[in-house]
């Protein structure tokens, strides 16, 4: 059992503000005091962040940063003052935590294994050396481990508390995976401290949950806020804070942090409301982390929108309280078709989808508009799927200043609706747009369109379509969905009777369809490249977690065996 009277100092760090860092761990330190602790441990890089990118770089930032653990260790007395920060040795900087009890450093320990992500680059600047080993404090003997070394149990020390100091953004796929760890490990007593708040890597929003822990006899015995915002608490006070929201409650205090730290002025956010799930979704998310004051919505409707999608969007900004503000589109679009002709291109020779485009152009140009009229900013509500497929049209539904549901499927976005509404009381995400699924159907009151032409929808296979867009973009190629789907693995999981509702049980529909979303993927990459930044929920958010390569790349072998299987039959 913990033998040291320990306060866990849970920051949630912004990128670069190393005074108001500094600021928050000294509030904690003297916290901890006041609470007679023995022992107070913050999380790695604390004073900086970790997303500060070629900043590692930077001579001066450096230099200030390393200034600050002097300051640090002279803030500790009895208390024993344990953080994350740059070591800089010769021409050599290193990712370390600090030990400082009665007004000096006592230990330091570099990193061992660093992060070779692309929102995380440490090998690129950080090096490394084996110099751990354990210190003694009140007759307890600590040990250290930071970031992805809790994996490896050959650094591990031989210790009575290990003490864990990580900065690790939160996605959806590691979402209880430390549980699992701890219990792997085995370990008597580990503090586990993890950094709060949110970060960007310029393309990615990415948010810290916290969910710092004491663990004893592999148990999580007393467990701090997960919901990613500070926490200062005595081992013995705090209590389990797990987050029953949790998705929602990270998109909210994504945008909320987004607009708090990049945007001091407190624009108006503008945003469009078509009536359709993603808005929906998006100005909710919105509205609750920034107050609807502060929103303006514009229904931008053409001659093919429904009084139905105009409704909804009526509905949902009376259930917000945002400002709406209605209005048609068909004279800037029949002005731009007459402009086209001035130019030599008659409407008549102009094809579907350069007329639908015109529409969503004109769209991106009046909110653009808008928002520099109000001083304000657009919000993005493009989903992941929309962004894997390119179904967005360049300059106009692209646009903005972020995305933060440009990481989610559109199945998960029914959840998240069914939970928004939950959590805020009434229907502010109108039913009517999410499916009913049946054993053997799928039915809608309003199915997804753009409302860009007669009698439109959306060409996707939802449900089918979000489970293998989700594939593509992580660890799994287009030969393993094939070589399943040729075994019958496929057709005997649950993405089963989605292939027979699309009718993709047939060879042939299958290699069409699995071509086409291929397609659509590899020639929308330029899109994803100009995109706005997005939160990332999973581990493969496009953005800077992803390098996609602009080419055709030829197939390979083993695919054009297993398609010549497949449509064998």
């Amino acid at each position: 059992m913990m033998k040291l009277k320990t306060v866990i100092g849970q920051c949630a760090v912004e990128t670069g503000h190393l005074n108001f860092n500094f600021n928050q761990m000294k509030r904690m330190i003297e916290q901890a005091e006041n609470a007679q602790a023995d022992l107070i441990v913050f999380p790695e890089l604390v004073l900086s962040g970790t997303c500060v990118g070629d900043k590692w770089e930077a001579k001066e930032f450096i230099d200030d940063l390393c200034a600050y653990n002097q300051k640090l260790a002279e803030l500790s007395s009895e208390l024993m003052v344990v953080w994350g920060n740059v070591l800089k040795e010769e021409d050599k900087l290193y990712n370390a935590v600090y030990c400082a009890v009665d007004g000096q450093v006592v230990y330091t320990q570099t990193k061992r294994i660093l992060k070779s992500t692309n929102t995380s680059c440490e090998h690129r600047f950080f090096s490394v050396k084996e110099d751990a080993s354990t210190v003694e404090y009140k007759g307890v003997q600590l040990g250290f481990v930071m970031g992805d070394e809790i994996h490896h149990t050959d650094l591990i020390p031989l210790c009575d508390v290990l003490i864990h100091v990580e900065s690790k953004a939160w996605t959806l796929d590691d979402e209880g995976l430390y549980d699992a760890v701890m219990k792997q490990l085995n370990h008597p007593c580990v503090v586990h401290v993890n950094a709060a708040g949110m970060q960007n890597t310029g393309k990615n929003v990415l948010m810290f949950d916290g969910g710092s822990a004491l663990y004893q006899m592999t148990e999580a015995t007393h467990r701090l806020t997960d919901g990613f915002v500070s926490e200062c608490a005595v081992i013995e006070e705090c209590f389990d804070h797990r987050i029953e929201h949790k998705l929602m409650t990270c998109l909210v205090r994504a945008i909320h942090e987004f607009d708090r730290q990049t945007l001091p002025y407190k624009p108006k956010w503008i945003i469009g409301l078509s009536g359709g799930l993603d808005s929906s979704v998006t100005a909710a998310l919105l509205s609750m982390a920034v107050g609807a004051d502060r929103i303006v919505g514009y229904n931008l409707a053409t001659r093919y929108n429904s009084e139905n999608t105009k409704d909804n969007a009526s509905n949902l900004a009376n259930a917000l309280g945002i400002e709406l503000r209605n209005g048609y589109i068909s004279e800037v679009v029949e002005a731009s078709v007459r402009t086209a002709e001035i130019y030599g291109y008659k409407e008549e020779n102009m094809a579907t989808l350069v007329l639908e485009n015109i529409q969503a152009r004109v769209r991106g140009h009046l909110l653009s508009t808008f928002a520099q009229i109000e001083n304000g900013v657009i919000m993005n509500n493009g989903n992941k799927i929309e962004v894997a497929l390119g179904y967005a049209t360049m300059y106009g539904d692209s646009i903005g200043a972020i995305g933060p549901i440009g990481d989610l499927t559109k199945v998960q976005l029914f959840d998240l609706s069914h939970e928004i509404n939950a959590y805020l009381g009434r229907e502010v995400v109108p039913e009517r747009l999410l499916p009913v699924v049946n054993d053997e159907s799928l039915t809608w009151e309003m199915a997804p369109s753009a409302e860009l032409r007669e009698a439109q929808y959306d060409p996707m296979k939802w449900f089918y379509h979000d489970w293998l867009i989700d594939q593509l973009t992580g660890d799994v190629s287009a030969e393993d969905i094939m070589e399943d789907y040729l075994s019958g693995k496929l057709m005997n999981s649950s993405m089963g009777r989605w292939l027979k509702y699309y009718h993709l049980d047939n060879g042939k529909n299958f290699i069409e369809d699995l071509e086409w979303v291929l397609r659509q993927m590899r020639v929308s990459i330029f899109k994803r490249v100009q995109s706005v930044p997005v939160v990332m929920i999973s581990k493969r958010a496009y953005g800077t977690n992803t390098q996609e390569v602009q080419g055709i790349f030829d197939v390979s072998e083993r695919y054009t065996k297993l398609k010549e299987a497949i449509l064998r039959g």
